[in-house]
């Protein structure tokens, strides 16, 4: 959401409708803090994601 116009590169390059959250660093905070109070789970996921790019 910081970035201008990322908004509707995304929604045109996937098809997905998307929203500016109207405070994008506190959105990254809450999502990093839930990763870490579910990593057991999360991690596999993370895992593969890492070794795909």
């Amino acid at each position: 959401a910081l970035l201008k116009g990322i908004d509707t590169l995304l929604a045109h390059e996937t098809g997905i409708v998307t929203h500016i959250a109207p405070a994008p660093l506190n959105c990254v905070v809450l999502g990093a803090g839930r990763v870490l109070e579910d990593y057991k789970n999360l991690s596999r996921v993370l895992t593969k994601l890492s070794m795909v790019s």
